[in-house]
């Protein structure tokens, strides 16, 4: 193995804004949730170590095949991400993302 990364979801500043007005449950139902199909059970993965079914009743999912692809969508206030923390430090550091969630958690599949 390369390295493991820690996933999350993440979003721009403006959707992230909205948060405390809905919670979170509301939060994650109504925006797109986007992702990269090699890495498509992220979402299930992070939804199900927070304790949360994954939703299938909230917004629509968009996957898409290359993560660079994901990621700009999110900058593009698409959606929210799966943000894998190796991948997107540029993104965080820039504020072009935030991540609205303290919750992070080791991705399912490693770099290898």
């Amino acid at each position: 193995m390369l390295f493991a990364t820690r996933i999350s979801p993440v979003c721009t500043p403006a959707i992230a804004s909205t948060l405390s007005d809905v919670g979170d449950e509301a939060f994650i139902l109504e925006h797109m949730h986007l992702y990269d199909t090699f890495w498509r059970d992220d979402w299930r993965h992070w939804f199900e170590t927070q304790g949360k079914p994954a939703h299938s009743n909230g917004k629509e999912w968009l996957g898409f095949d290359l993560y660079s692809m994901v990621i700009q969508a999110a900058v593009d206030g698409m959606g929210l991400a799966i943000g894998h923390d190796a991948l997107i430090e540029k993104e965080l550091s820039s504020g072009l993302l935030v991540a609205p969630f303290a919750a992070s958690v080791e991705s399912p599949k490693s770099f290898t």
